[in-house]
């Protein structure tokens, strides 16, 4: 790849960053850091106020080609892309840059499908999967292998589904007569909304009477719960082993840090920064960098 297309592509998506050096290189992959000492022709990316990383970038590549991106200008680098949210550029221009890997959108034989499909749709569904009569699939959608989708589930564009992910089973809750427990009905649904990734092994159950709703664009990691009748807003980041237990509400661009625990009925804002291990008991409004057990508000982002 070569600067100048890469400063072509950071412009034409309106990217606001500072570009130095000579646009006529040519680099040949992207490196993490540790990589440095023996590569050559790279894309590489370091934080400003790693001091040690950048001596160490100095002393060991001074006579090689690289482009650094980085937060603040370096003396001494000869090509630099300068931005305030630099790991983000370096992710997206890498996403640009490397070979795609093409998707087969193909219903796997081995799966069992009973709701319709749209044929002109590009659906991928892997193998063992079991999707119910009552379920809605949108484009561009990929679901993988041991998946189960039960009815009332709404599945919009642009959604990832990893394998052994369970969507729409019934709440897990109960009421007490004559000293016995019985189950409560649910006859609530899911909802996903565009462009949401579920990685392996989560569970998100419907709700009882209303559904539960995953914004768009939300990111969920391995082993998340999310209990019925949650509604989950755009955009929210949710690491390994979160629990979100029924009712909560939560806004828009939140980050749970990994093993986050978030207590039903629970409302939170939006643009909050929840610590690893985050025990979230009480409401949070917005904007804020808080964790522990209670989960406290340190300050405001």
């Amino acid at each position: 790849m070569v600067y100048l297309d890469i400063k072509i592509f950071l412009e034409e998506n309106n990217i606001d960053v500072e570009f130095y050096g000579d646009f006529s290189c040519n680099f040949e992959s992207f490196v993490e850091f540790n990589d440095i000492e023996t590569a050559t022709d790279f894309v590489v990316f370091i934080y400003t106020d790693d001091i040690v990383s950048y001596q160490t970038l100095l002393e060991k590549q001074v006579n090689k080609n690289f482009l650094l991106i980085t937060n603040q200008y370096f003396d001494g680098v000869k090509n630099q892309i300068v931005a305030k949210n630099s790991k983000h550029i370096y992710h997206h221009i890498r996403n640009n840059f490397l070979p795609k890997a093409e998707i087969d959108y193909v219903i796997s034989d081995k799966a069992v499908v009973n709701c319709a499909i749209d044929e002109s749709y590009k659906i991928a569904i892997g193998p063992f999967t079991v999707i119910d009569k009552d379920v809605s699939i949108g484009n561009n959608v990929r679901i993988g292998s041991n998946v189960s989708i039960k009815n009332g589930t709404i599945i919009k564009d642009n959604v990832v589904i990893e394998d052994n992910v369970n969507i729409g089973f019934d709440a897990f809750s109960f009421y007490e007569m004559d000293g016995e427990k019985k189950k409560i009905t649910s006859i609530g649904g899911v909802i996903i909304e565009e462009d949401v990734y579920i990685s392996p092994g989560c569970i998100i159950d419907k709700g009882i009477d209303s559904d539960t709703i995953i914004g768009k664009g939300t990111k969920m990691d391995s082993f998340i719960f999310i209990g019925h009748d949650c509604i989950v807003g755009k955009n929210n980041v949710f690491p390994c082993g979160t629990i979100v237990a029924g009712f909560a509400k939560i806004g828009n661009n939140n980050y749970f840090g990994i093993n986050s625990c978030i207590r039903n009925q629970a409302k939170i804002g939006n643009d909050n920064l929840f610590g690893m291990g985050s025990v979230i008991v009480s409401d949070f409004d917005d904007s804020n960098v808080a964790f522990g057990n209670p989960a406290k508000t340190k300050r405001s982002k």
